[in-house]
């Protein structure tokens, strides 16, 4: 389980680090890591981690030491397969894949192929957005899981079902805010409703489920 918070007042934890967003990813019951990132959005080598064998404990200090209460969390899917844990997008390391890690050079995984990125550079999947949605806990007896679900966005002020399926789903208890990434499924449907800051509804056949916002 992995979620992630920005802190509504940065924290100054010394003069080379302000923390602005925390990531917390649940290993095992009794591994639990707290990232600490001085960037909102990106991947950034100023931070540092914390180790616990107590999720309780991890979620205490973080609301009394960074003010992060549970309904700030943004739940994630885990992160792939040699990428970076603290990372949100699919980043890995250079090399680490092949056992010959390369520190200081980075990879993305754009939905095709792994690609040079820069540290801190903003990245993004081919035929691919990413959005922030919160399943309506009258409407479904409990969340969908996995990349097979395939529901319709329909943005506010319009009536076009937009078909979308979804790349990751993380596990995370009905009615919890959820950071996803989906992919635009038909070449034929014209997507471009779907921008930055809009904010649509979650349909299955007619029946709203959810709501969400383009990020």
């Amino acid at each position: 389980m992995r979620k992630y918070a920005i802190l509504k007042t940065p924290v100054i934890e010394n003069v080379n680090l302000t923390v602005r967003r925390l990531m917390l990813y649940k290993i095992s019951d009794d591994e639990i890591y707290v990232f600490v990132s001085d960037s909102t959005e990106y991947l950034s080598d100023n931070g540092g981690d914390m180790w616990y064998d107590n999720i309780k404990l991890a979620e205490k200090d973080c609301n009394e030491i960074y003010g992060v209460k549970d309904e700030d969390w943004i739940y994630i899917s885990d992160p792939m397969c040699d990428c970076q844990h603290d990372s949100i997008s699919p980043i890995r390391v250079k090399g680490r894949n092949l056992g010959k890690p390369q520190f200081g050079e980075y990879e993305f995984f754009d939905g095709q192929d792994w690609v040079e990125i820069k540290l801190g550079e903003n990245v993004s999947l081919k035929g691919v957005i990413e959005v922030q949605i919160k399943f309506d806990i009258k409407a479904r007896k409990s969340p969908p899981f996995g990349f097979e679900y395939r529901p319709h966005f329909v943005v506010d002020g319009t009536s076009n079902y937009l078909g979308i399926q979804f790349v990751d789903l993380p596990e995370a208890p009905l009615g919890s805010k959820i950071q996803v990434r989906v992919r635009l499924m038909y070449d034929k449907v014209i997507y471009d409703a779907l921008k930055k800051g809009t904010h649509f509804i979650i349909k299955e056949g007619g029946r709203t489920v959810g709501d969400g916002t383009v990020i």
